[in-house]
């Protein structure tokens, strides 16, 4: 186990109230995206050719890809944070929302199963700015345009995917893209990670506005009690069907009783995947759970 450098302190942990476009909505296990670039960076990967987050979330890792100016692949099981994702990654201003759906409307013949064209992204613009104000602040128009003009849009190839990643199915949808594939991700470190648990409304409201882009959701829910070491197993599993030669870098958390799992788990990606296990990094401990970890493994 090594020192890492980032995050050096709590507010390099936590999600950045002013980052443009993240602060739309920022969920209680979002991340901060400067320093996730920070990181990505010190691994010496600096220009990768595509972002990937298998457990996306309210869509940190898509905001860095927009900062990059590289495509970002997403996989969530929430519809309200899936709606969340595709107003990050793909809304482009009042006046370029239709150029970014033709943008992008390629997609439309490679992958027609749970991953999504952009049409249709005002409505999950519409569903940020309730959940917004469900948080506490008022996001306006004003602002959400401030920060389109801010942030460069989102690259072609971009897509995002409603499903379970421990589903290779969900993989299948995404596009292959060619050159360095990172793969950045959080998995739920155990099952009272936090979760966006929205009001029924509003997942209603986000179903609506998923079916109507075109996407369907997974065959059937996720199970939120699975391990962390048998997510990671499977999303490894998966990912090196679907990108293989891709790095991943997946952080890690004790879990809900405070024991680590680390120990386990490189001994199961050493007997269970084709992946290789590169570095292994301890940070600090910046919550409740202890010590953050940062686990860099080659496919």
């Amino acid at each position: 186990m090594k020192p890492f450098g980032f995050p050096s302190c709590l507010a390099e942990y936590l999600p950045d109230p002013s980052e443009p476009v993240d602060r739309w909505y920022q969920a209680a296990n979002s991340s901060n995206v400067s320093t996730t670039l920070r990181i990505i960076e010190e691994l010496g990967l600096s220009a990768p050719a595509v972002l990937v987050d298998p457990f996306a979330g309210a869509g940190s890792l898509a905001v860095a890809a927009r900062r990059l100016g590289v495509p970002f692949l997403g996989i969530e099981c929430d519809p309200v944070l899936v709606s969340v994702c595709m107003a990050k990654i793909f809304y482009a201003g009042s006046d370029g929302s239709d150029r970014s759906a033709r943008h992008h409307e390629s997609l439309a013949d490679e992958s027609p199963g749970q991953s999504v064209l952009p049409m249709g992204i005002e409505p999950h613009v519409a569903l940020v700015r309730e959940l917004a104000a469900k948080q506490g602040h008022r996001l306006t128009h004003h602002d959400i345009e401030t920060d389109i003009t801010t942030l460069p849009g989102s690259a072609a190839g971009s897509s995002m995917v409603w499903g379970d990643a421990t589903q290779e199915m969900s993989w299948t949808d995404l596009q292959r893209i060619s050159g360095q594939v990172v793969i950045y991700t959080s998995p739920p470190f155990g099952p009272a990670s936090p979760r966006s648990d929205a009001e029924p409304d509003l997942v209603i409201q986000a179903v609506d506005a998923l079916s109507n882009s075109g996407l369907r959701g997974p065959e059937r829910p996720p199970d939120r009690r699975v391990p962390y070491n048998d997510l990671v197993i499977a999303v490894l599993r998966n990912a090196e069907k679907r990108f293989p030669g891709a790095r991943a870098i997946i952080e890690h958390e004790p879990d809900d009783a405070g024991l680590s799992q680390l120990p386990e788990l490189v001994g199961r990606i050493a007997n269970s995947t084709g992946a290789r296990v590169e570095a292994l990094f301890e940070t600090r401990r910046f919550s409740a759970r202890g010590m953050l970890s940062i686990l860099v493994c080659d496919l």
